[in-house]
């Protein structure tokens, strides 16, 4: 097993059980801890439960949206989780409108496991060196 991101763990907001599936794969696959809300406001409550290292979530998420949910997640007194936005949507004005809500990064969908896991490795700042 590969161990990239040992010791970590992410909450995962995602909506399609298929996606939810393939990136919680993924993040376990390289030793991270996974927790998973299939919306907003799940989020919020598994945020507040298991203080992740690290947020990935949907952008189009039922209810409250991605940015909704990362807007929230900054207000929020404490330590600042670093955000991954996930979105189908690859256009720059999608990806700004991530970035200005809050997220550190947007990644497009389908994303390769390579690219996230290095996003993750880059917003823990577990990467080398």
């Amino acid at each position: 097993m590969n161990d990239a991101l040992g010791g970590l763990t992410i909450l995962v907001v995602e909506d399609e059980p298929e996606t939810l599936e393939l990136v919680s794969m993924v993040l376990r696959g390289c030793g991270a801890t996974v927790v998973s809300a299939a919306n907003a406001e799940a989020g919020i409550d598994e945020l507040a439960r298991v203080h992740p290292h690290v947020l990935v979530s949907d952008l189009n998420l039922p209810g409250a949206d991605g940015c909704e949910l990362v807007r929230r997640v900054r207000e929020l007194p404490g330590a600042r989780v670093p955000a991954i936005a996930l979105s189908a949507s690859s256009t720059r004005e999608d990806a700004r409108r991530a970035l200005d809500a809050g997220f550190d990064v947007h990644v497009s969908k389908p994303v390769t496991p390579d690219d996230l896991v290095e996003a993750v490795r880059a917003v823990s700042g577990s990467l080398p060196g």
